[in-house]
C-alpha cells in the first residue's frame, strides 16, 4: 500500500479521533455495512473493542480501516469519510485540502511497469498462454516464472526481483494455486506493495485467505481483465495503447485496433494535447482504424476536441471520420 496513502489515512483518522467523545462514538458496525466495507471488520476484529474499552490500539485499527478502504475502493470510501466528517462537524473542504497534498491515486500515475506478473501453480501453466495474449493485446508483456527466468539465475531471487517492480499481478486461482506455498507468498507480497491485483479462477476456485475482498473472475472473462487494467491505470493505459495504434509495423486488424479505441473512449475528455494530437496521427496512419464502429467513437472525440486538435493534423482526420 503506497505510504502516502497511509499518511493520508493517519491525518483523517487524526482529525475523526479529535472530534469523536464517548456520547457520540463513530458506529463502525453501521458506517462500513452502509459503504460496503463490512468485511474490514473482519480484518481489523479489535476495532469496536478497543474503541469501547478506550484501548491503546483503537487509533491503529481506523487507520487500517480508512486506509485500506482507500486501497480498495477510493471513490466510495470518500463518500464515507466525507458522511463522517459532517456528523463530526468537520468542514467537508477539509477532505478536498488534505485529499489534494496526496498524490497516492494509481489513476493518476504517469507510467507504469509494463510487465505484468503471473502467478499460477505448475500444474495450471496451460491457461498462461491466452493471458499472456490478451496483456500483449493491450500493450503489456506478461512475466511467467517458470518459463521468463533465465536459467543461470537464481530462481526464487529472479520472483523477488520481479515482484519489487511490478504494478499488475495476476494471480491463476486454482486448487493447484490453494496448495502452492510459492504462489501465497506471490500473493503476500504483491499485497504488500499495493499491486493491482486480479484474481483468475480456472476451476471455480474463489478469492480466499486475503484476497478475500477481491472477486474473481473466471478465467474466460479476459476482456474484463483488460478492462480493468485499463480503468485502475487510465492516463498510463492510454499513452501505451495510443502508441501500439501508432504503430504501423503491428499489422493489427480492425476488430483488435476498434476494441482497444472502445477501452481508451471513457477517458477522451481527459486527454492532453500530447494525447490528442497523438490518436489523430494514429488514425491517419492506421486504416484499421477506419470503419463505422470506429467513426462514431472517433466524431465523438472530435467534437470534444476539434479545438485542441493541430491545424497540420485536423482537415486530414475530418476526411477521415467524415468521409
Amino acid at each position: 500500500m503506497p505510504d502516502e496513502l497511509k499518511i493520508l489515512a493517519m491525518e483523517i483518522s487524526e482529525l475523526l479521533l479529535k472530534n469523536e467523545t464517548v456520547e457520540n462514538q463513530i458506529n463502525w458496525y453501521s458506517i462500513l455495512e452502509s459503504f460496503e466495507f463490512d468485511y474490514l471488520l473482519n480484518e481489523y476484529d479489535r476495532l469496536t473493542r478497543s474503541q469501547y474499552f478506550g484501548d491503546d490500539d483503537y487509533e491503529y485499527n481506523v487507520i487500517g480501516v480508512i486506509s485500506e478502504a482507500l486501497h480498495d475502493n477510493e471513490e466510495e470510501a470518500i463518500q464515507m469519510i466525507r458522511y463522517l466528517f459532517r456528523k463530526y462537524g468537520i468542514s467537508s473542504r477539509k477532505i478536498d485540502d488534505l485529499y489534494a497534498q496526496y498524490d497516492f491515486s494509481t489513476n493518476n500515475k504517469k507510467e507504469i511497469n509494463k510487465i505484468a506478473f503471473i502467478s499460477y501453480s505448475n500444474q495450471n501453466k496451460e491457461y498462461c498462454a491466452q493471458i499472456k495474449d490478451a496483456l500483449q493485446e493491450i500493450g503489456l508483456d506478461g512475466f511467467l516464472a517458470h518459463e521468463d527466468i533465465n536459467i543461470s539465475r537464481e530462481w526464487a531471487e529472479e520472483i523477488f526481483n520481479q515482484l519489487k517492480q511490478v504494478d499488475i499481478f495476476i494471480a491463476l486461482l486454482s486448487d493447484d494455486f490453494k496448495k502452492s506455498d510459492y504462489c501465497s507468498q506471490e500473493v503476500g507480497m504483491a499485497l504488500q506493495r499495493g499491486c493491482m491485483i486480479i484474481p483468475l479462477s480456472i476451476d471455480g476456485t474463489e478469492s480466499y485467505g486475503f484476497l478475500n475482498k477481491i472477486q474473481s473472475k473466471h478465467i474466460r472473462n479476459i476482456n474484463q481483465m483488460q478492462e480493468e487494467i485499463v480503468n485502475y491505470y487510465h492516463y498510463a493505459m492510454t499513452n501505451i495503447i495510443l502508441s501500439k495504434l501508432n504503430n504501423p509495423r503491428l499489422n493489427w486488424n480492425y476488430d483488435k485496433c476498434n476494441k482497444l479505441l472502445r477501452y481508451i473512449e471513457p477517458y477522451f475528455e481527459d486527454f492532453d494535447e500530447n494525447q490528442i494530437d497523438l490518436l489523430v496521427d494514429s488514425v491517419i496512419r492506421n486504416n484499421q482504424l477506419h470503419g463505422n464502429d470506429g467513426e462514431v467513437i472517433l466524431r465523438r472525440f472530435y467534437e470534444i476536441h476539434k479545438n485542441n486538435i493541430s491545424e497540420e493534423l485536423i482537415e486530414s482526420f475530418k476526411n477521415i471520420i467524415y468521409e
